[in-house]
């Protein structure tokens, strides 16, 4: 336990009921920039309406991104390079079919290119990936035939780190 981050043993003590009264207050997701602005803009563009896909290369962050959500109360789906193949449409069909989920958070590299999320209009990039094809890639899954409403990319970058 002294060679884990907070955020490991955090998740640990998610994982393990016994261990609940252990975890850190769940504002502690706040402390980065990128996360204060999602904290402000999720809501607000969920409120109008709107379908999230988040992108990030790192499946850490998404750990990360999970916990922010569950902090804002935000429904949301995952998928990732350990998504079970045999579960990944499942995945997909849920958040497309049930509007009560609003954001779906997937590596920049998951999946290829066969994902359709038309039923998104907003596409973050948490962080940019080492390569800008992936970011492209990433953001097609939401222009795709089938897609009615203008589509919405931001890209998330902090001044002053590697950003």
């Amino acid at each position: 336990m002294q060679t884990a981050s907070d955020l490991d043993l955090m998740m640990h003590c998610r994982a393990y009921p016994r261990l609940h009264e252990n975890q850190l207050d769940s504002s502690f997701v706040l402390g980065s920039a990128k996360a204060q602005f999602l904290a402000e803009y999720l809501p607000k563009r969920i409120g109008d309406g709107h379908r999230v896909v988040m992108f990030s290369q790192w499946t850490r962050v998404l750990d990360i991104l999970e916990l922010l959500l569950d902090h804002l109360k935000i429904q949301f789906r995952r998928f990732d390079g350990s998504t079970a193949t045999a579960d990944r449409q499942q995945i997909i069909d849920e958040f497309d079919h049930d509007h009560s989920i609003s954001v779906f958070i997937l590596s920049t590299r998951a999946g290829g290119l066969g994902i359709n999320l038309t039923t998104a209009d907003t596409v973050v990039l948490h962080d940019v990936d080492f390569n800008p094809a992936m970011d492209q890639q990433a953001m097609d899954r939401c222009h795709r035939m089938g897609q009615q409403r203008p589509v919405e990319v931001i890209k998330l970058a902090t001044e002053g780190t590697v950003d």
